[in-house]
């Protein structure tokens, strides 16, 4: 009986139990609406939409709710995006006019002292150019100070200009002072002035003697100036940052660089690998202190310094030697008192006898009365490779002529034989070149032979055994005559041609060993010499910009028969074909923008990829499972990794961008542009395009500059 009554209460609590169980069901909350938002970026505030709500019973219904107010997975409802820089553009239109050139603005500054001389040869000069962008700043790289001439050119590597704009022109002419100037260069201007340094070169003269009017003939040290005015130093503008992130990577947190553990000290402290240890480049250098006296001229002692500032003339003089020790001599060294200034001295008894003991530092040159001498440039007679007669004993002069229908990079490789004697370590040495007798020469140990290696950077490629360079001569001489079948590589998309300086091509398997100039038109050639091979057939590169800091367009190519049938003939044309995104960010002046930002995505993920930004924008939940899923693949409202659906991208300092991921033909895409907007949920343009056959050109494409 009792054991009826718990069964019974059982199945009464059981039932409860799944009542409780439906009910929890029935009547659980909505997902959070912020549950997707962890991968956000901080945004500024804006128009925040309304949440979900979550579904209730209709008073008085016994009706469970609907899979969709239970949270089932649904369709995706329509998207609005009501930002009209989202919404989708007419197919993109080319520009392939003048906005697609480089500039070849120019600016040549000549660097002078405040009285319009030419400054010291063995003053250094550092100088720096900034394009001012807004409040960005860009240093330009490439520009050097020639003391020679004192000229400061800009006219940029390989023919390239400065982009139009503001700039800032800053020099640092050491005890000269510093100096800056900023200039507006427009579109192919050229800007030739003259910059005057605050200081001027002086000479001035220092008359020692003594109390009695007698000269002092011996100094035991060399009276030296020194510049009392401050150093300046050049504004330092931001650079932009970026704006797209990569993809998070998780790494071992214990994951550090490598070190060699042979750097380690006996206390496990590790030393920096690039610098000396002071004990040790101590005990490396035998340190031999000479002790020296200085001669005057009758007394007179000659000093440079730099007139127009605050600074001093330090005379070193012993306490022992000279009555009150050193003395200074402080002005800004304008006034006419300073052609024969007097320097009254007070020598001890026997100062003569004690200096007499020191070697002398100026016996050719007392008092260094040079200093009064004019500066000349002495002229430099013209390098003449033929003429060995300064050949060391154990050297020989190679003087290499080449007859090759191209320009041609020389140089010699060694390959170390076992059976020799006397060999050079395997490797590269250079040839150099000599505009004036157009020939390649250098200077070379006797007694080893080379191999003259000739490339003109594709496939014009010859290699000559040199004999052994015997001892005892002065000079060999190699000429080299080269023909060959002509290889043009046709005119590559309109920007691509328009930017590109040299081209590289190689055959399958092998590399780029240099590279050559590009044609006018955009087109490269190359000759092949010898018999041709069977299947001709490669890869390269169009290089853009500058030389040194320039963008590599790939490409391949492959002759077909009939194609090779030409080129046996004497010459043949080629196509090539190049992967990916080409087009110029310029601003309205149509000067190349650096630092611009793009975000490539197939038009397939355009709307899963807008509704992220609206979500991170707005800071609510991202509505619909393609949305979702990717956020979650790629952390961020645009492609973070580079692949075949698009990725991102980034203009060099032309405002030339390339991609190089293989778009595929016919498919539409979508690009978002940054420039002024560092913003990455704002861009500043929207562009739709068509993929075309092989490298798709957008030409130039206008867009906020950075001080818009």
């Amino acid at each position: 009986m009792r054991m009826g009554r718990n069964r019974t209460w059982l199945i009464l609590g059981m039932t409860a139990a799944v009542v409780l169980a439906a009910a929890w069901w029935f009547f659980r909350p909505a997902p959070p609406a912020n549950l997707l938002l962890a991968c956000a970026p901080t945004a500024p505030t804006a128009r925040t939409e309304s949440s979900p709500t979550t579904p209730r019973l209709r008073k008085g219904s016994r009706t469970a709710p609907t899979d969709e107010a239970a949270g089932a997975p649904q369709p995706d409802q329509p998207f609005i995006d009501d930002d009209p820089a989202m919404e989708q553009q007419p197919l993109w239109t080319p520009d392939y006019g003048p906005a697609i050139l480089g500039s070849r603005s120019q600016l040549r500054l000549h660097l002078k002292d405040s009285l319009g001389a030419m400054l010291d040869g063995d003053v250094r000069v550092n100088v720096r150019l900034t394009r001012l962008m807004g409040r960005y700043g860009l240093v330009s790289s490439g520009w050097q100070f020639d003391p020679s001439s004192g000229e400061f050119s800009g006219g940029g590597p390989d023919g390239f200009g400065l982009e139009p704009g503001e700039y800032e022109f800053f020099a640092d002419a050491g005890p000269y002072g510093s100096v800056t100037r900023r200039y507006h260069i427009g579109t192919g201007q050229v800007i030739d002035e003259e910059i005057a340094t605050p200081r001027y070169r002086r000479i001035i003269c220092l008359q020692f003697e003594d109390r009695e009017g007698k000269a002092i003939t011996v100094l035991p040290d060399a009276p030296a100036y020194q510049g009392e005015e401050p150093a300046v130093v050049p504004t330092e503008y931001p650079a932009p940052a970026a704006v797209l992130r990569e993809r998070k990577v998780c790494t071992d947190p214990c994951d550090g660089p490598v070190i060699d553990q042979s750097a380690k000290d006996e206390c496990g402290e590790v030393r920096d690998l690039r610098y000396f240890d002071r004990k040790m480049l101590i005990d490396l250098i035998d340190v031999r202190i000479v002790v020296q006296k200085y001669l005057t001229d009758g007394g007179r002692y000659y000093v440079r310094v730099f007139s127009g500032g605050a600074g001093r003339v330090e005379i070193p003089l012993p306490e022992d030697w000279f009555a009150g020790g050193n003395i200074q001599l402080c002005g800004n060294f304008e006034g006419p008192e300073w052609d024969n200034y007097r320097v009254t001295l007070d020598p001890a008894a026997g100062y003569l006898e004690q200096v007499a003991e020191r070697a002398e530092a100026n016996t050719d040159d007392p008092g260094y009365r040079s200093l009064l001498q004019p500066r000349t440039t002495a002229a430099v007679a013209p390098f003449d490779p033929n003429d060995a007669s300064d050949v060391g004993a154990s050297a020989v002069r190679l003087v290499v002529r080449v007859n090759a229908p191209a320009p041609v990079h020389a140089w010699l490789e060694n390959t170390p034989d076992e059976d020799s004697l006397k060999q050079a370590p395997a490797g590269r040495f250079n040839l150099y070149w000599n505009e004036e007798h157009r020939v390649w020469w250098t200077d070379m140990i006797g007694g080893m032979a080379f191999t003259v290696v000739l490339s003109d950077g594709m496939f014009l490629r010859h290699r000559q055994d040199v004999p052994a360079l015997a001892e005892g001569q002065k000079k060999v001489e190699v000429t080299i005559n080269l023909s060959g079948h002509a290889l043009q590589f046709v005119a590559p998309p309109p920007t691509v041609a328009a930017l590109a300086t040299r081209c590289s091509a190689w055959p399958v398997g092998g590399g780029a060993e240099g590279a050559s100039m590009m044609a006018s038109g955009g087109c490269a050639q190359s000759y092949l010499c010898g018999d041709l091979p069977e299947k001709i057939c490669g890869a390269g590169r169009f290089c853009l910009g500058p030389q040194d800091q320039y963008t590599g367009v790939p490409f391949t190519f492959a002759l077909d028969a009939d194609q090779r049938a030409q080129l046996a003939s004497g010459s043949a044309s080629c196509k090539v074909a190049s992967p990916g995104l080409v087009l110029r960010a310029v601003g309205p002046d149509l000067g190349g923008l650096p630092s611009v930002w793009g975000a490539l995505i197939d038009t397939e993920l355009d709307e899963a990829a807008r509704r992220v930004r609206k979500a991170q924008l707005n800071k609510t939940a991202v509505e619909g499972k393609a949305a979702r899923e990717f956020l979650v693949a790629q952390q961020a409202w645009y492609l973070t990794e580079d692949g075949p659906r698009g990725g991102r991208i980034a203009s060099d300092a032309h405002g030339y961008m390339y991609f190089g991921g293989a778009l595929t033909p016919g498919k539409r895409y979508v690009l978002y542009l940054w420039s002024n907007s560092r913003d990455e949920l704002r861009p500043d343009r929207r562009i739709d395009f068509v993929a075309g056959q092989g490298i798709t050109d957008l030409g130039a494409v206008t867009l906020p500059s950075y001080t818009d």
